[in-house]
């Protein structure tokens, strides 16, 4: 719940950005034609006309950010939460299992290339002891 409140950014639609997907490789590295193109039996089931310029993984930021200013939250790496679910999709992905809303489940230790976590750091604020 926690992962798919920071990808939406306070929208309700399918992806961030809304729910056109001829948007998807301005913000999204997922399975598109430069994935099919590679030839890769993999790559079958990839998008034939949407094209977001990277085959395999791309820099982390290399796409737009959504609304909070947060980067890759669909595609590239699919992030692996605590429920033993994915998000996100990766670029192995279709577009729509890129979706905020689309869950994959694997089993535990299940090591594959296009699956990471992301890691949140949060900041506390140094708090001058009390003096008395």
């Amino acid at each position: 719940e926690q992962w798919e409140y920071a990808a939406r950014a306070g929208s309700k639609s399918a992806y961030h950005f809304g729910d056109d997907v001829n948007l998807l490789p301005q913000y999204a590295n997922f399975a598109d034609k430069s994935f099919y193109e590679t030839g890769s039996v993999f790559a079958n089931r990839a998008h034939r006309t949407l094209d977001d310029g990277a085959a395999y993984l791309a820099k982390v930021g290399s796409y737009k950010p959504n609304a909070w200013g947060i980067h890759d939250m669909h595609g590239n790496v699919a992030e692996w939460c605590i429920n033993l679910a994915t998000r996100g999709g990766s670029w192995t992905s279709t577009p729509a299992n890129c979706r905020a809303a689309h869950r994959h489940v694997f089993t535990s230790r299940n090591e594959q290339n296009f699956i990471g976590y992301r890691l949140v750091i949060q900041r506390f604020s140094q708090q001058q002891p009390q003096k008395k």
